[in-house]
Formats: C-alpha cells, structure tokens, sequence
C-alpha cells in the first residue's frame, strides 16, 4: 500500500523530540517519574514534535498566499520574465502555563512515606495539567491575554478550504451527525514545517517541576498553616505551519458504527488525500474512544480490508485505516454543536 506507517516513517517520527524527549534535553530529570506513564494516557503529545522557535521573542511563521509564475522559453541574449510570490507573516508568542501544588506542612510530615505523599499528589497534579492543556491546544479561544488559539478555532466552519499547489484543499469535513452526541475526528500531519509544539530557543521546554520549599498560607477555616509548595510549567504552544496539515470531520456520531453520521474508511481516504505529504509520514488520526470503540466493532464484524492492526513502537498494537493510525484522545468532547458553514 502506498503510504502509511513504513518501517522508515515511523523511525522519523518516533525518533523526533516529543514531550519525553524535550523535558530529558532540559534535564528535568525529576519529571520523568510522572511524564513516562501519563504520556501513555495521552496519544498527542507522544505524537506531536517540540520544536524551537525562530525567533528570541516570538516565532514568525510565514505562510504563501499565491504564486504568480511568468516564465517563458529564453533565446539567446534574451532576459527571463519576472515572477512574483504573495506571503503572508504571523507572530507566534511563546507560552507559559502552569499551577502550583499547596500540601500541609503535618500532613505530609506524619504520613508514613512523605516522598511519596508528596510524590503522589505531584503525579496527580501533573496528570490533570497535562490533561487540561492538551484539551486547551484544540478548545481554546485565545481570549486570555498571554494564550494561544486552538486548533478547534481555526477549523471553526464546514467547507473551509486552503490552496496548496494551486488546488483547493478541504480543510473540514462533514460526517451529516446531528442530535447531542456530536465529536470531531481529526487528522494530522507532524514536524516542523508542518504541525508542531513551538518553544522559545535557548529556554525551557517542556514541563518543568520546581520545589518552592515551605510557604504560609490558609486552611479552609482561614487559619494559617505551614505548605509543601511544589510548582509545574508548560513552555511550549501549538504551531500550524502548514494548512493543509491539520484537516478536520466534524459532526460524527460517536454512537454509529454506519450510516449518515459514521467516521468511515471513506471519508479517512477523502482527508488523507488533503495532506501535503502524499506518503503520510509522521501522520495520525486523533478520535475520542467512543468512536475508536465502534471502529473496532466495525472492522471486527466487517473484516474490512482497508483497517489492520499495526505493532507500533511506542504506541503499542494499534488500529490503522489505509495505513495510518487511529489514536484515542480522551480530552476530546462527546458533545459537540453541529458545526456549519
């Protein structure tokens, strides 16, 4: 089959510095306890790349618009025509978000185990930050000063379409869902001239965890007692470089295997043909797993030819559709507005 997850592709991607791999280059060493196990949980940022801006206070993406070629066949002593290319530029800002951790002084001290007191309420903590700003990378508004829009906004309407070599391309499709039990699947295509996590060079990156030692502060009663301050940072924000690389089928009934409604192999083929890497390297679909589940209810009564199970460095065994990995995101929403045009 042509494209897909081949031996070599895969080794790109697996071989590109994700969150993992960013906090190890920061010598965040005290992560790599929490990061390692809830990185498992969470399929797109195992996925998505981390890569340095180019820029010391934000990253410039520079984006084409429109070619305009005059070129012709030159004779001798002639000259060649002048061709002119349209750009448009975007400023990327570097992001910070983050929260801190408050535990009793007495509690943690009369605990059997206080490392792992602390150590447990730490991986908690981390676990639903990471949670949390993996949602934000597609449901964020971008209307808190210092954030980012997400990929959600930029994918807002049915029919919306980017020109990439002089074709149109569609950028959402639409699986005709309607009721209460509506979620998106996405699709993405990763690396840095493509879907990225974009961080400030030469900084930090990644999630950071920093022991702020022993603070006052205030117990449900107003009281003031002694804390165990523990505080965690995420540097890094979601960068499109490339349109064509993030394509969007809205309106899917998580509840359907069939039918109007239903994410099938068909409408993945009709995405698939939109990316900018024919190859579908470095690539991966992105569904809640209600409708994972009904893929896999799908393919096991239909033995459809174009779904297999694939053995993924780790990923582990995964479903594929024409090749391409189907991954479960469970921040995603099962309960959708109908997008329109």
């Amino acid at each position: 089959m042509k494209g897909g997850w081949t031996k070599g592709n895969l080794e790109m991607l697996i071989n590109t510095m994700n969150l993992i791999e960013a906090n190890k280059r920061a010598k965040a060493t005290d992560m790599e306890q929490f990061l390692e196990p809830l990185i498992i949980e969470d399929s797109f940022m195992q996925m998505i790349p981390w890569e340095a801006g180019n820029g010391r206070k934000h990253h410039t993406r520079v984006k084409a618009s429109g070619v305009d070629i005059n070129a012709k066949f030159v004779g001798a002593g002639e000259g060649l025509p002048t061709s002119s290319a349209a750009a448009t530029s975007e400023e990327l800002n570097y992001i910070k978000y983050g929260t801190a951790s408050e535990i009793p002084m007495d509690i943690v001290d009369e605990s059997d185990d206080p490392a792992k007191t602390r150590a447990t309420e730490s991986a908690m903590l981390v676990k639903g930050l990471l949670n949390k700003y993996t949602s934000l990378i597609f449901s964020n508004d971008g209307a808190e000063a210092g954030s980012f829009r997400g990929l959600n906004s930029l994918r807002s309407k049915l029919g919306l379409t980017s020109t990439y070599h002089n074709i149109e391309w569609n950028l959402v499709f639409n699986a005709g869902g309607t009721g209460s039990k509506l979620t998106s699947v996405w699709l993405a295509q990763f690396g840095d001239d493509k879907l990225c996590m974009r961080y400030q060079p030469g900084k930090t990156v990644g999630i950071t965890h920093k022991d702020a030692g022993i603070h006052d502060a205030f117990d449900g009663n107003k009281n003031r007692i002694q804390v165990y301050r523990d505080e965690y940072t995420i540097f890094g924000a979601p960068d499109l470089e490339e349109e064509t690389a993030l394509i969007r089928c809205a309106n899917v009934d998580w509840s359907k295997t069939s039918g109007t409604g239903a994410f099938t192999e068909l409408v993945a083929s009709d995405m698939l043909s939109c990316l900018p890497d024919q190859n579908w390297n470095n690539t991966a679909f992105f569904v809640h797993p209600y409708v994972l589940s009904n893929l896999r209810k799908y393919f096991s009564a239909k033995e459809n030819v174009r779904y297999s199970y694939e053995e993924i460095q780790r990923l582990g065994k995964v479903l594929t559709v024409w090749g391409v990995p189907i991954l479960p995101q469970g921040t995603f929403s099962v309960a959708e507005s109908a997008l329109t045009a």
